[in-house]
């Protein structure tokens, strides 16, 4: 077979009989649980017990807080990224299995096809320049077995396609890291920079110091950029943890994150509630244009501004993405001369701050040039003109 290879037969071999993994993550997430309604059940003991010397506070207030914080972590980890993982090992499975059927099928097309063509039978009436009925037979079979297969062949490229994408999403699922309660927000963030300095003159802009460079981010009047992104962690408002709903979600979750974090004093806690009003709170009409630098000075305008925009960026893989343009280097000094390298993204799809660099292995993102052009989505209190 052409298609139904490693990694796709790897996947299939040796995903498709692990579904006892599920019912196990849940039995763990039970016992996970149950450990945390007992610690809690072992604070309201000691409290009150008679216990008072400084034992029982250390208990109370540092040892079950400490542990109830791993196990929240963990159950979160069992709960959101390793459910996660397993539903989309399933959907590997399931398409994996699609693409072996496809592949066989294309593989008995393939040979029809090489013992029709080795069977052609007299091409005209003895005699004529008339072709032979059976001969004309023969030439529709060649064509409609031609057309099969070339269907074929872009169904398993397709397959494998979703399967790369799928197996991409996985590898980029992240699990808690630390026994404190940070959140992550992205890289080589310096702590208490986002509001530390505002740098124009109505300051529009404050500095943030993020992965070894020095960024002029909005001075959004509600929340600040890095106090939203950790809203978004805390909460799992992003694509990764709500693949069901939101996983092809990008664009409308880029715009939701410019809405809430430009617009909204009170933030819902809740995705639906949270991506409401996305669409309506921009502009119908995105601006596009085959010349990025118009479109990198949209995003400057939009910036200097004091206003989020949403970004056409790449993935991985190379596809099509949307993110949310926060930022620019401090070293940007006109529409002119801004480039992709100097912009400061919220990416939708784990809620991260990225840089579009390339100076931490996370940060992947470039600008994506679709058959339309480049693109920027404002809100509706921009201007819609290139």
């Amino acid at each position: 077979m052409r298609y139904f290879v490693d990694p796709y037969k790897m996947y299939y071999e040796k995903l498709k009989d692990a579904s006892s993994m599920s019912s196990d993550s849940t039995s763990v997430g039970d016992d996970v649980s149950s450990l945390k309604t007992s610690s809690s059940t072992l604070t309201s003991s000691v409290s009150a017990s008679q216990w008072q010397e400084m034992g029982a506070s250390t208990i109370t207030t540092t040892i079950i807080p400490g542990l109830t914080t791993l196990l929240t972590k963990l159950g979160n980890d069992l709960s959101s990224t390793l459910s996660q993982a397993l539903s989309m090992a399933a959907d590997i499975v399931a398409k994996a299995s699609d693409l072996k059927e496809k592949d066989e099928e294309l593989e008995k097309k393939e040979e029809e096809l090489a013992t029709t063509k080795a069977s052609e039978p007299t091409k005209y009436e003895e005699g004529t320049l008339n072709k032979t009925t059976e001969y004309t037979n023969w030439e529709s079979k060649i064509s409609e077995l031609g057309t099969e297969i070339t269907k074929l062949e872009n169904e398993c490229k397709e397959l494998q396609a979703d399967i790369d994408s799928i197996a991409a999403a996985i590898n980029a699922l992240e699990v808690s890291s630390d026994a404190d309660t940070k959140v992550d927000i992205g890289s080589d963030v310096t702590d208490g920079t986002d509001t530390a300095t505002q740098i124009a003159a109505d300051g529009t802009f404050v500095k943030l110091n993020y992965s070894g460079s020095t960024f002029n981010v909005i001075n959004t009047k509600h929340i600040s950029v890095v106090d939203f992104v950790k809203y978004i962690q805390q909460y799992g408002l992003n694509q990764t943890s709500n693949q069901a709903a939101y996983g092809n979600e990008c664009l409308g979750v880029s715009y939701a994150y410019s809405n809430r974090l430009y617009n909204n004093v009170d933030l819902p806690t809740n995705m639906d509630a949270f991506y409401s009003g996305a669409y309506t709170a921009n502009n119908a009409k995105a601006t596009e244009s085959q010349d990025k630098q118009t479109i990198l000075g949209n995003i400057y305008d939009e910036l200097v501004a004091g206003r989020p925009c949403v970004v056409q960026v790449t993935t991985k893989a190379g596809h099509r993405h949307f993110a949310t343009c926060v930022g620019m280097k401090d070293t940007v000094t006109s529409r002119d001369s801004i480039k992709e390298e100097d912009l400061l993204i919220i990416d939708s799809w784990d809620g991260r701050l990225e840089t579009m660099d390339g100076s931490n292995e996370k940060d992947d993102r470039h600008l994506y040039k679709s058959s339309y052009g480049w693109f920027v989505g404002k809100l509706k209190t921009s201007s819609s003109s290139a």
